[in-house]
């Protein structure tokens, strides 16, 4: 099967995440980073299925139908799959400075030197937007002559995984 293109496709292929067992969360809380839960985690296949196996409580015997480990079961390897696609995809990451709505008026008056001005403070943290859904906080750095943004505040991988696939 091809690699998703388009953002429908990325949200059709996270949507189907709740078939490995991982159920949609209401917005978790975000764990501050530097040492703390899903710093500078490397995901693999094997690991984002362990944990999706274990989601539903108490994990099936071996063998068991229908269980994660089941010697034989040709689903095992369609799923193995779908999360080694998952890992591969490339998402569009936006830092977002502010937001405001503008009524098209508003919008067609704009002209090269207009200021907009957002309710939200200069030293606030930006949000870091995943496929436009918000996984996290940061500050603004400068490395060399680009910007950059200093992650301060992320999700574990399973909550960000949640969040993303939970639309």
């Amino acid at each position: 099967m091809d690699m998703p293109d388009e953002l429908g496709d990325i949200d059709d292929l996270l949507s189907g995440l709740g078939d490995l067992g991982v159920a949609p969360a209401p917005a978790p809380a975000v764990a501050p980073a530097g040492g703390g839960a899903g710093a500078d985690v490397d995901l693999d296949a094997e690991a984002l299925l362990a944990e999706a196996a274990g989601a539903g409580g108490a994990p099936p015997d071996a063998g068991e139908p229908g269980s994660a480990t089941a010697p034989h079961d040709p689903s095992d390897r369609a799923v193995d799959e779908d999360v080694a696609r998952l890992l591969r995809l490339q998402l569009p990451v936006i830092v977002r400075l502010a937001q405001k709505p503008l009524r098209m008026e508003e919008v067609l008056n704009l002209t090269e030197g207009s200021l907009i001005q957002f309710a939200k403070a200069a030293e606030e943290p930006l949000d870091l937007m995943v496929n436009n859904i918000c996984v996290g906080k940061g500050e603004v750095v400068k490395i060399g002559e680009c910007f950059g943004l200093q992650v301060k505040e992320i999700g574990t991988p399973r909550e960000t995984v949640q969040r993303l696939g939970g639309r």
